[in-house]
């Protein structure tokens, strides 16, 4: 957002001050207010690293009972995947932790896993709820025909939105990408971007 920073005329400045302004006389000109306005900073764009995505495992009778109650709650949780960097950890984004929901999933998380050697909790700033909110904003203004947004899909480890901007060899870099600049200034690290010269998806 373009800040306009405004220059308050002397006589308000005096008067702040505890100081009268000295009153004009007739045919005096009207003080002035100057607006000076500043650049806006450019957005922070997130570039999606697909080796975030690498984590592997095993579903079980565990990973299935807790992935239930994710599923059941978007509202409380960011999602649920295996850790990229701990092979076979089912890790659950939790956004809510005092939602009886989360609760209800750390009760039982304890009680099949007591030392946490295969599953975990982590904190999520955004619940899934509002990473597909973010989602279908995006599909209903940039996908085709209004925009060259190709995909996207809900990312819970990175907690973003992941967008897929179609690029060919004409078209400028990502971060020159005008409607990469666009999204990024509107929802900061709500969403990522990879290229892409695929056809349309949403996950």
């Amino acid at each position: 957002m373009r800040k306009m920073p405004v220059l308050v005329a002397a006589g308000v400045a005096m008067a702040l001050a505890g100081c009268a302004p000295a009153t004009a006389g007739p045919g005096a000109p009207e003080p002035s207010v100057e607006v000076v306005a500043t650049a806006s900073p450019a957005p922070s764009i997130r570039i999606y690293q697909e080796s975030h995505f690498k984590g592997s495992g095993t579903m079980s009778k565990t990973t299935d009972r807790l992935h239930a109650i994710v599923a059941r709650n978007p509202t409380v949780f960011s999602g649920d995947w295996f850790s990229p960097s701990d092979p076979g950890i089912f890790v659950v984004g939790v956004a809510l932790p005092h939602d009886p929901a989360a609760v209800e999933l750390e009760t039982l998380r304890k009680s099949l896993d007591p030392s946490s050697k295969t599953t975990r909790t982590v904190p999520a700033k955004y619940s899934l709820a509002k990473l597909l909110q973010v989602q279908h904003e995006i599909m209903e203004q940039y996908m085709p025909p209004a925009g060259d947004v190709r995909g996207l899909g809900p990312d819970p480890i990175n907690e973003a939105v992941l967008v897929d901007i179609l690029q060919t060899d004409k078209d400028p870099v990502l971060t020159g990408n005008a409607t990469v600049r666009a999204l990024a200034a509107k929802y900061g690290s709500l969403v990522e971007f990879q290229a892409t010269t695929g056809v349309s998806a949403v996950d």
